[in-house]
């Protein structure tokens, strides 16, 4: 429900805000320092956390630095960092890369099956069709998202990602 959301969050904001600079500063070592796997492990973990602070757009050009660095051997922290570059593109009105980016990031969920991730990329394709006027091709696809979904969720209970996409 949505005040158990906003209490969660008003949580990390008391939690975290007094650390966000050390926070910040561990994955500008890891940059600095060529500690490629840290550095891409770092940005996929801090993804919540500039989600709650709206830090996406002022934080692009450290995600770029880090996605200059070699990826990392495990696809799933790829598919992590790209999905925080994909909120600071999409943050900083670069929407033509973004949609480049969602494009990187489905053919990753294809290799990971990972259907959640998929539905993100989708609705923000989705969302740039929409902006770009064309409302019919945005409507298409979130139908496809819809109809993956319940086949994947089924009757079960969802995870907390999917009550979200729902």
């Amino acid at each position: 429900n949505t005040r158990s959301w906003q209490l969660e969050i008003a949580r990390s904001w008391n939690v975290y805000l007094p650390h966000l600079s050390n926070i910040r500063a561990g994955l500008v070592w890891a940059v600095e320092e060529l500690q490629s796997d840290l550095a891409y492990r770092y940005l996929g973990s801090i993804r919540g956390l500039w989600n709650d602070f709206g830090l996406h757009g002022q934080e692009f050009p450290l995600v770029e630095r880090v996605l200059a660095l070699p990826p990392p051997q495990d696809r799933a922290t790829l598919l992590r960092a790209l999905l925080v570059s994909a909120n600071t593109m999409s943050g900083t009105g670069q929407f033509e890369a973004l949609e480049v980016r969602l494009h990187e990031i489905l053919a990753l969920c294809r290799e990971l099956n990972d259907v959640e991730s998929m539905a993100w990329a989708r609705l923000g394709l989705a969302e740039l069709a929409h902006d770009s006027g064309q409302g019919e091709r945005a409507w298409e696809i979130e139908q496809r998202i819809i109809r993956e979904l319940q086949e994947r969720i089924g009757v079960g209970l969802p995870t907390r990602k999917q009550q979200t996409l729902r």
